[in-house]
C-alpha cells in the first residue's frame, strides 16, 4: 500500500476516534439522571491501606462544576445527587493503583473467575508491616443504587474464609424519613435472611447477571 494512502487513512481513523471520544464525553455530561450509581466505597487492611480507604461520589454542598452533577431516583429518599466523574489522585506510590486493584479483583471474585475450592482466597493482601493487621480480615463496605433502592453491602475476609457479609437496603418510613432493613447477614456459616424482602436479593442478583 501507498505510504501517502497510508497516512490518510490512519489520520481519518485517528478522527473518527476523536469524534467518537467527543460524542460520548458530551453525552455523558449531557445526562441529568442515572439508574445506578456507586456511592460510596470503603476498604480496611488492604494492601498499602492499613486504616480505612474512603471514596465517594457524593457531592459537597459547592455549586462549582454543576454540570458534573446526576440525579438518581430512589423508593426512599426520592432524587439522589451523585458525581458523573470522580477523579483519584495523589502523590506517588500513595495508593491510587491499590484502589483499581481492589476493585478488578472483587469483581472477578464475585464472578468466580479465580476461586478453587480449598485455595487461598486470591483477593486476601492485607497490609504486611503491622503484626496486628498481618492475618487479620480485609473489610470492604459499598454503598449503590440500582433499580431505585439504595443497598449497602458489607463483608469482611481472612485467607481462607469470609468473615462476615451482610446486605441492607433502604426503606421510607413516612414522607421525611427512612430507615435500612436487613436482607441478610452472614456470621461464618450461619446466614439469617430477612424472608420478606428475598425479592431484593432476587432482583439484584438478576441485575448482577446483566450487569445493569
Amino acid at each position: 500500500m501507498d505510504k501517502n494512502l497510508k497516512l490518510k487513512l490512519r489520520r481519518k481513523s485517528a478522527k473518527n476516534e476523536e469524534k467518537t471520544l467527543n460524542r460520548k464525553f458530551k453525552r455523558l455530561f449531557l445526562w441529568k439522571r442515572c439508574k445506578n450509581m456507586i456511592l460510596n466505597l470503603e476498604i480496611k487492611n488492604y494492601r498499602s491501606f492499613k486504616d480505612v480507604c474512603s471514596f465517594t461520589t457524593e457531592p459537597t454542598s459547592s455549586k462549582a462544576k454543576v454540570d458534573n452533577i446526576c440525579e438518581v431516583e430512589t423508593n426512599a429518599e426520592e432524587l439522589k445527587k451523585a458525581l458523573k466523574i470522580s477523579l483519584i489522585y495523589g502523590a506517588n506510590a500513595s495508593g491510587k493503583t491499590n484502589i483499581i486493584k481492589f476493585l478488578y479483583r472483587f469483581r472477578r471474585w464475585v464472578h468466580n473467575l479465580d476461586n478453587r475450592v480449598g485455595d487461598d482466597i486470591p483477593l486476601y493482601q492485607p497490609f504486611k508491616f503491622d503484626n496486628t493487621t498481618a492475618d487479620a480480615p480485609i473489610g470492604f463496605s459499598m454503598e449503590f443504587i440500582t433499580q431505585k433502592i439504595r443497598y449497602k453491602y458489607e463483608v469482611s475476609f481472612t485467607r481462607l474464609q469470609i468473615e462476615s457479609e451482610s446486605l441492607i437496603y433502604y426503606q421510607t418510613v413516612n414522607r421525611h424519613n427512612f430507615m435500612n432493613a436487613l436482607c441478610f447477614q452472614k456470621i461464618k456459616n450461619q446466614i439469617l435472611l430477612n424472608s420478606d424482602q428475598a425479592f431484593l436479593l432476587q432482583s439484584l442478583s438478576m441485575c448482577s447477571r446483566t450487569s445493569c
